[in-house]
């Protein structure tokens, strides 16, 4: 089991509150204004991590 962070909260909400495909900087372009931070390697793990889910 994987923790929940911030970054990783922030980045869910942002791809499902989309309502639409968004390509990686999107999502880390809207997750940035939720957290100060997070990289595009955090958002590829998260997609990667929702997908397996």
């Amino acid at each position: 089991m994987q923790r929940q962070t911030s970054q990783r909260v922030a980045i869910e909400a942002a791809f499902v509150s989309a309502g639409r495909p968004l390509v990686p900087q999107e999502i880390i372009d809207a997750a940035r204004e939720q957290v100060l931070s997070g990289n595009l390697t955090t958002v590829y793990r998260t997609l990667k991590r929702m997908v397996d889910e």
